[in-house]
């Protein structure tokens, strides 16, 4: 059986929470979306699975990557196809830049969850779906815009249609 899912994947070391430590708390539904669902409750890793148990945690309200290995992370409350996703992200140390993967699979286990890699919040991107493992050609556009430092805190969106297989990301610091 093929599972899709969205999926938050970390390489090296990567923090993404709803909020970072040192903000306010927020309005937890601030769009006024009645679909709107959380992913992360800031304290547990509760709807997540992990490539190897202790390759993440949760520190100061984020999920952190311990930076041992090229592992992932995945939301498996809910399947998203189409979905709109709103996170914040910044990458604490290490050089591979934050990544995340949507539409994989998980059954069977491949590299990278046979999933669409995304590397917010500059907006890199790597196909790892069977048949593909590239760069992904023209099917992915980026536009030109001026670089984000990934060890800043940037609020990220991601809309997402597996339908049409269109997906938009921006980023803001």
């Amino acid at each position: 059986m093929r599972r899709l899912w969205t999926v938050l994947a970390g390489v090296t070391l990567l923090a993404a929470s709803a909020l970072p430590a040192s903000a306010e708390p927020r309005d937890p539904n601030p769009y006024n979306d009645p679909n709107l669902v959380s992913m992360f409750d800031g304290t547990t890793l509760d709807g997540w699975t992990q490539a190897k148990d202790g390759q993440f945690s949760v520190t100061n309200g984020a999920i952190h990557a311990n930076g041992t290995a090229r592992g992932w992370i995945y939301y498996n409350k809910q399947q998203a196809g189409t979905f709109r996703w709103i996170f914040q992200v910044r990458q604490v140390k290490g050089n591979h830049k934050p990544t995340v993967l949507i539409w994989g699979t998980t059954d069977p286990i491949r590299d990278a969850l046979s999933a669409i890699q995304f590397q917010p919040p500059n907006g890199g991107h790597w196909d790892y779906r069977p048949g593909h493992n590239d760069g992904g050609g023209k099917l992915f556009k980026q536009y030109d815009h001026k670089t984000i430092d990934i060890k800043k805190w940037a609020q990220c969106e991601l809309i997402a249609n597996q339908t049409t297989g269109v997906d938009q990301g921006a980023a803001v610091h």
